[in-house]
C-alpha cells in the first residue's frame, strides 16, 4: 500500500512539474508572426464550431473615422460552413516588432462563431506615431497558414504603443473594447 501511495503522489509530481513547464514558455519580444499552438485551435473546436481556416476567410484592414489612431481588422467567412474566430490576430507594422500588447479595457471572447459571409473584428490602435507604416502583417492563431500582408491606408503611423484587441462580433464591440 504505501507504494501505491508513493506512486501516486510521484504522478502527481510529475505532473505538476510538466504543466508548470509548460505554462510558462512564452513567445517574448523576439516573437515571430505565425500560428498559436494547436492548443488554442483544439479549445476552439471543442466549443462545438470548427476553427474557421485560412482558406475559407478574407482579412481586410481600414482606417476608423470617429477614433483618432485606430484600425478595423476585419475577417469575413468566405467559406461555406459555419466557423468560429478566437483570441487576438498577432501583427507587425512593416518589419517592426510584432504588437504584443492587449489593447487597454479589451473584452476577451471565448470564440466568435462566424456564419457564411459573417465577420469578426478586431480593433487596431496605431498611436499617433513617429514613424509612417505602409502595411500591417496579420497572423491569426487559429489559422494554420502563412501570415497576410495588408496595404494600410494612407498617412497610417505607428510608435512603440501600438496594441490589438480580441477578435469580437462587432466593429462596435472591437472598438470600445
Amino acid at each position: 500500500m504505501p507504494s501505491t501511495a508513493r506512486f501516486a503522489a510521484s504522478a502527481a509530481l510529475a505532473v505538476t512539474a510538466a504543466l508548470a513547464t509548460t505554462a510558462c514558455q512564452g513567445q517574448g519580444s523576439g516573437a515571430r508572426l505565425g500560428p498559436a499552438p494547436a492548443t488554442e485551435a483544439q479549445a476552439a473546436r471543442m466549443q462545438g464550431v470548427p476553427v474557421c481556416s485560412a482558406a475559407a476567410g478574407r482579412l481586410t484592414v481600414g482606417a476608423v473615422r470617429r477614433t483618432a489612431h485606430h484600425l478595423l481588422l476585419t475577417f469575413t467567412n468566405t467559406g461555406s460552413a459555419r466557423c468560429a474566430v478566437h483570441g487576438r490576430p498577432r501583427l507587425r507594422f512593416d518589419e517592426g516588432e510584432p504588437v504584443n500588447r492587449d489593447l487597454p479595457g479589451s473584452r476577451p471572447r471565448a470564440e466568435v462563431a462566424l456564419a457564411p459571409g459573417q465577420s469578426a473584428y478586431a480593433a487596431v490602435r496605431a498611436a499617433a506615431g513617429a514613424r509612417p507604416a505602409h502595411f500591417l502583417t496579420v497572423s491569426v492563431q487559429w489559422a494554420n497558414a502563412a501570415p497576410s500582408r495588408l496595404a494600410l491606408p494612407e498617412g497610417t503611423s505607428v510608435d512603440g504603443s501600438a496594441a490589438v484587441s480580441s477578435w469580437q462580433a462587432t466593429p462596435g464591440d472591437a472598438l470600445m473594447s
